[in-house]
């Protein structure tokens, strides 16, 4: 489906005129954080970018459209993620080599990492991640990163989230059904387009 579909679609099971304003922008936003979290729930947008590294400074910025960070790779290694509490005991460590462990700062805009590099170092890094998808926003626009048959999970779950602020609790329970059973389908399809994967417990503390 197109944006403008989506949009058609949500107001006919909304019975919402094109005439009201309000509506609309309450629809498009809608459609927008649905197709956000579902792209998060199933990761749907994987891409990859370089990070760089600024000599003595544990701090290093994300790509503003990280969502979910699925690895980081430093020369040959991987980085391991870590908690906050494993953070305060090897935070200030210094071990030769690249960094070994990062943490995601609260913001999600930047991670530390240890052992804190000694040089300025551009594309240093290479982290692997679920990018939030680029905002529909002309009429012809489609969500190419869902599996087209799986379209109208955007727009029952919009109606859901409508349905639910105006109170009309039938309409929410109905598009809640429909959106459930779209998503058991959607998970079923991913897991055989995956098909068999090496757990990351297997990698832990192997080079690539």
């Amino acid at each position: 489906m197109t944006y403008a579909e989506l949009r058609t679609y949500v107001r006919d099971r909304l019975t919402i005129s094109t005439g009201d304003t309000a509506k609309t922008t309450q629809i498009n936003t809608a459609i927008q954080q649905a197709r956000y979290r579902l792209s998060a729930e199933f990761r749907l947008t994987k891409t990859k970018a370089t990070l760089n590294f600024t000599a003595d400074t544990e701090t290093v910025t994300l790509p503003s459209d990280v969502v979910e960070i699925l690895s980081i790779t430093s020369g040959n290694y991987i980085v391991q993620p870590i908690s906050e509490q494993e953070w305060a005991e090897v935070a200030g460590s210094v071990v030769a080599g690249g960094p070994q462990v990062y943490v995601v700062d609260g913001s999600s805009t930047t991670i530390r990492i240890s052992p804190v590099p000694a040089d300025t170092e551009t594309a240093a890094a290479t982290i692997y991640y679920v990018a939030r998808p680029t905002a529909l926003s002309a009429d012809a626009d489609v969500p190419t990163e869902l599996p087209a048959e799986f379209h109208d999970l955007i727009a029952e779950m919009a109606v859901y989230r409508i349905a639910q602020s105006e109170e009309d609790f039938d309409l929410a329970r109905g598009a809640a059904v429909v959106a459930d059973e779209l998503r058991g389908e959607l998970r079923a399809y991913m897991i055989r387009r995956r098909g068999p994967t090496a757990s990351r417990q297997a990698l832990r503390g192997f080079a690539r």
